[in-house]
């Protein structure tokens, strides 16, 4: 007896077009894509949205768990926030200025990002795979160089990656996170 997939047979939607056919943002969009798995994120990404300015582009988001509440971690133009699921709480924010140091460590499947604040500390934990230390590198990346990210080609990307690794300016980790994102991409 042969078994079958039945999802080959069915076409399915994928984030992307799910975000898009919500509405959501172009800059939200490609951020939320890669960390969205199934449509129970999209309407999270939505509420998302309406806490963002009109001059604000999103960078990056991630879901993870802050204070004990799991949500969306999102790294903006200006700030990173977190937004708890089910509108549960005020949730955070932190203007990009006020971050004076950002960690990142690895665990069997996830990840965690310590975030150092001028007046404290932030911690957000359960984070799937290795994307705290994409966002860390994010976050980086923003305080060195301000303002929206450009779309630059995966594979200049890959190059430019490349030479920030030899020259001791980026972790192995680092490094291997962000190719593994721009292989996807290519």
């Amino acid at each position: 007896m042969a078994w079958w997939d039945l999802r080959k047979l069915v076409p399915t939607v994928g984030p992307e077009r799910r975000l898009a056919r919500l509405g959501v943002r172009p800059d939200l969009l490609r951020a939320a894509a890669g960390m969205v798995s199934d449509e129970r994120s999209d309407a999270q990404v939505k509420r998302l949205e309406s806490d963002l300015g009109a001059d604000e582009s999103v960078i990056s988001v991630v879901e993870g768990r802050c204070g004990g509440q799991l949500g969306l971690l999102a790294l903006t133009t200006d700030r990173i926030l977190f937004r708890p699921h089910g509108g549960i709480g005020a949730g955070a924010e932190h203007p990009l200025g006020s971050i004076r140091r950002v960690t990142s460590a690895l665990h069997p499947m996830t990840s965690a990002l310590l975030v150092e604040l001028t007046d404290g500390t932030v911690t957000v934990d359960k984070v799937l795979g290795r994307q705290a230390v994409e966002f860390a590198a994010a976050v980086r990346d923003q305080q060195i160089n301000p303002g929206p990210v450009k779309i630059q080609d995966p594979l200049d990307a890959l190059m430019d990656l490349r030479a920030l690794r030899d020259a001791g300016l980026m972790t192995p980790e680092e490094f291997e996170a962000r190719k593994a994102r721009l292989t996807d991409q290519i």
